[in-house]
């Protein structure tokens, strides 16, 4: 639940995204980010010619948060009959 928002000289500062209580980490040397904003949906796009019913959640739809899609999966397996 740590949003970066910001990094310098071995440092890295979070904020918690519940709280929005700060979180400094010090001595880091180095900060690997995963920027990769884009939808994946090829399963779907492979499947539209087929009778399965496919339903799509998470980053198939819009990248976001990954409570945000355990949450779009727990919907949709409650719809599974």
């Amino acid at each position: 639940h740590a949003r970066l928002y910001g990094a310098d000289d071995g440092v890295v500062y979070f904020q918690n995204s519940l709280s929005d209580e700060a979180m400094i980490v010090e001595n880091i040397d180095t900060l690997v980010l995963s920027m990769g904003l884009r939808s994946e949906n090829t399963l779907e796009q492979a499947h539209e010619s087929t009778d399965f019913n496919v339903t799509c959640i998470g980053d198939c739809l819009v990248p976001r948060s990954a409570e945000e899609a355990i949450y779009e999966g727990f919907v949709t397996s409650r719809e599974i009959t």
